[in-house]
């Protein structure tokens, strides 16, 4: 082919330029939209890993202390528990107003006398009858806060002089309290006082003593009857009682100088649908909430697999997790 063959006519030379640049601006544009493309991929990527992390929850922050705080992970299961359980458990309610619902069976009992454990060729302290029955984990923590208290004090004079009571016991004492409504009843409240010789005085009369309710939060008790609390508990000034409700929630009473009733009025502002309430205690963190018993017999209870389970003998139930 001659030169003469290849030379382009004007007309020609003008329209490959003006290809040359529509070619051009297509190819801008397409850069342009794959920028664009690429951006809202990515905002939608992180409003997705954002919806994510507010439907499932966020693990408790154990730096935040006894904070609220929302948390409903994947870990969470649903469990089925017959709503009449709400009237059993370490967190139940017992009062003037509300009644104890005895079990068929109350195989949770143990003897305290037999229970205790050996210091020595003695006991860290003393039962008044060898009858006398309490809860089995109530009574593990006992022995526990009462073996600390002899190493700390040396003092082992302390006794134990009530504890679980029968409806039949209730109603031989002269009390102004009605069979069924003492809180007695749940085997998670023991009565301790001083074994001075021959006679038996209030843990008042001897200062050194102070020690158990300074520090019976330690081991998961609260004092069922603090001074102060009349008005909500209905009991005056009874200082020597000492209620188990387990290590999260004594530390949070304690800390917050609550009765028992206000901590359950408290609990049921916490549902598993909002936020939960997390509690530090030594060096552990928990998570607690409130379900609401179901009108049918059972109830669906949301919870991790090892979270304890407490009735309020109220309106439902509170779960306990453990985060560590």
């Amino acid at each position: 082919m001659t030169s003469a063959t290849m030379q382009l006519s004007p007309d020609r030379i003008q329209y490959l330029k003006k290809r040359k640049v529509q070619k051009g601006r297509a190819q801008f544009l397409l850069i342009v939209f794959g920028i664009l493309s690429a951006a809202i991929f990515l905002g939608l990527l992180i409003a997705t890993i954002a919806n994510a992390g507010s439907l499932f929850g966020q693990p408790s922050n154990p730096s935040q202390g006894n904070t609220p705080g929302t948390a409903h992970s994947a870990e969470y299961q649903s469990f089925s528990t017959l709503s009449s359980a709400k009237a059993s458990g370490a967190l139940i309610l017992v009062n003037s107003t509300h009644e104890y619902v005895f079990p068929q069976t109350e195989d949770n009992l143990v003897n305290i006398y037999n229970g205790r454990n050996p210091v020595g060729d003695s006991f860290s302290y003393k039962v008044s009858s060898s009858s006398l029955l309490l809860d089995s984990r109530a009574l593990a923590a006992l022995n526990n806060m009462m073996d600390a208290f002899y190493t700390a004090t040396g003092e082992k004079d302390a006794i134990i002089t009530s504890a679980y009571r029968s409806k039949s016991d209730q109603e031989k004492l002269n009390s102004d309290t009605k069979p069924g409504f003492s809180d007695f009843h749940t085997g998670y409240l023991v009565s301790v006082k001083v074994f001075d010789g021959n006679v038996t005085v209030e843990l008042a009369d001897k200062p050194v003593y102070s020690w158990l309710s300074e520090n019976c939060y330690k081991y998961g008790f609260i004092i069922r009857y603090p001074a102060g609390k009349e008005a909500k508990t209905g009991v005056s000034d009874y200082t020597n009682t000492f209620r188990y409700v387990g290590l999260a929630h004594a530390a949070y009473i304690h800390e917050h100088n609550l009765c028992l009733e206000e901590y359950i009025e408290l609990l049921h502002n916490y549902p598993y649908e909002g936020e939960h309430l997390n509690i530090t205690a030594g060096e552990n963190t928990y998570e607690v909430y409130y379900i609401p018993a179901s009108e049918e017999n059972t109830t669906t209870i949301y919870r991790t697999e090892d979270a304890q389970v407490s009735g309020d003998n109220e309106s439902g139930f509170i779960i306990t997790v453990s985060k560590n």
